[in-house]
């Protein structure tokens, strides 16, 4: 049996408390709208990159990384470089970077720089995406700030980029420097020290002296030239 909902006696309810509802309804679109008007909007920048290859780069990023053993930065044994610069876009010493750039302690309101590095990974994504870049996005209350922000992550990831390389460059040439120089000194002999004393030794021979044997029976052969001639 299908039962039957009477409306008439819940409109009645509704009429009989429709001054109720009606001020229930405007405070709270008056609290919402209030709210609105008074946080601020958040913006969010996005920027995206591409990481060079271990072709393009000519060596690498990796093994850079393991080899100058930069603190703060952990890199895994085999890793992709897309891999290496999200670990240096998280790494500490970025975001310090960052923070005083931008003076995030003071906007944040921390006193500490772990506070506000905190803060900061709350509103600073990284995402590596299936092609292989890398999307970088960061929200900010100001809309010119949120994309410098994240363009100051490019930045200072070129930075990183090159000073890495840079260094480790320089320890080549320095450690090449001084084999050369090693090498030459022992090479060159020192002032006031006697020239070492050459000696050469020949080695003789003993001549061979060879005896001709003629026999009786033999016949004496004419030598061309020699104006011998043999027996008549």
């Amino acid at each position: 049996m299908d039962r039957e909902i009477a409306l008439a006696p819940l409109w009645e309810r509704v009429k009989a408390r429709r001054r109720n509802i009606l001020i229930l309804v405007l405070v709270s679109t008056a609290v919402v709208a209030g709210i609105a008007f008074i946080l601020k909007p958040w913006y969010r920048a996005e920027t995206e990159l591409l990481p060079p290859s271990e072709e393009e780069s000519g060596v690498g990023v990796a093994s850079l990384l393991r080899g100058m053993g930069m603190p703060g930065v952990k890199i895994p044994t085999e890793v992709a470089p897309g891999d290496v610069f999200m670990v240096i876009l998280q790494s500490r010493g970025i975001n310090e970077q960052m923070v005083e750039r931008f003076h995030l302690r003071t906007r944040y309101k921390k006193k500490l720089m772990e506070d506000a590095i905190k803060e900061l990974k709350a509103h600073a994504r990284f995402k590596q995406t299936a092609a292989g870049t890398i999307q970088i996005s960061v929200e900010d209350t100001d809309r010119q700030r949120a994309a410098d922000m994240a363009n100051s992550y490019v930045e200072f990831l070129d930075k990183f980029n090159r000073e890495v390389r840079t260094s480790k460059g320089r320890r080549t040439r320095v450690f090449i420097e001084g084999r050369l120089a090693e090498t030459a000194s022992r090479n060159t002999p020192e002032l006031g020290s006697p020239r070492p004393r050459v000696t050469s030794r020949t080695r003789s021979t003993p001549r061979q002296s060879f005896s001709t044997v003629i026999s009786p029976d033999a016949e004496a052969m004419p030598v061309p030239g020699s104006g011998c001639t043999g027996p008549t």
